[in-house]
């Protein structure tokens, strides 16, 4: 995971202070009426090539910046790419075909789409969540980052243990619980240090109390299957059946 922390890095130190720069000059500027500075525009064109350049190359051995798989390195570029993407600077990703597909890519992803369509949210008016797989993503990321790489992540652990909750108390079809729970089951299937063993106890606290309020199913119902699901040979279980068994006794 060290690659990760590195594109991360990257992104903050050397694509985001130039991207930022090109934002406010040619996207927020002109909402407020002030003028873009055109010599700053192209004295941070021409730092955000190199840096592209660079993307080209990584690019053309991966199909995200980290590795294979979508990660916070691509995730955190999406901000200052859509706005560019509305600005002249767009050719600088045009011009690289390599960034030009991951740009589509990241920026074709539904929870993105959504998060950029005013007139949508997270989850529909019917209850049914939007890319829920994808908000998995982020937030399985999101609790497991400090275990993972050894940072200090307790504000988004934090965000992201509610929000866990919170979908458990809205989701309306077994197949959406069945996407939470597996984010518990694919980790049990790792060896569970301590550290890990306490942040998945709590999160399968806060999947149960999401549960305990959702009107849409029977709880003991919905306890009864996220159990079977877990003690269907499942490595690890032990200790997360013993947390649900409470649940439904």
């Amino acid at each position: 995971m060290a690659i990760l922390t590195v594109w991360m890095e990257i992104e903050a130190h050397q694509f985001d202070p130039f991207a930022s720069k090109l934002t406010w000059e040619q996207a927020i500027k002109p909402i407020y009426g002030l003028e873009t500075d055109h010599v700053v525009v192209k004295e941070n064109e021409a730092n955000l090539e190199k840096v592209l350049d660079i993307y080209e190359k990584r690019l053309g051995k991966y199909r995200f910046l980290a590795c294979n798989t979508f990660t916070l390195a691509d995730l955190h570029h999406l901000p200052n790419i859509q706005y560019l993407l509305g600005t002249p600077t767009k050719r600088l990703f045009e011009d690289r075909p390599k960034v030009l597909k991951w740009v589509g890519e990241i920026t074709g992803r539904e929870a993105w789409k959504m998060a950029c369509d005013h007139e949508k949210c997270w989850m529909s008016k019917c209850g049914k969540f939007q890319c829920l797989k994808d908000i998995l993503d982020v937030l399985e990321f999101n609790i497991f980052f400090e275990v993972v790489v050894g940072h200090d992540n307790v504000r988004n652990q934090h965000t992201s243990f509610n929000s866990l909750k919170l979908i458990a108390e809205n989701v309306s079809t077994k197949s959406e619980a069945l996407q939470l729970v597996c984010v518990v089951v694919d980790w049990l299937k790792f060896h569970l240090n301590s550290k890990r063993k306490s942040i998945l106890e709590k999160m399968i606290h806060e999947i149960s109390y999401g549960f305990e309020g959702n009107m849409c199913f029977d709880q003991d119902d919905m306890f009864e299957f996220i159990y079977e699901l877990l003690y269907d040979g499942v490595e690890n279980s032990g200790f997360a059946l013993e947390v649900l068994y409470k649940k439904i006794g």
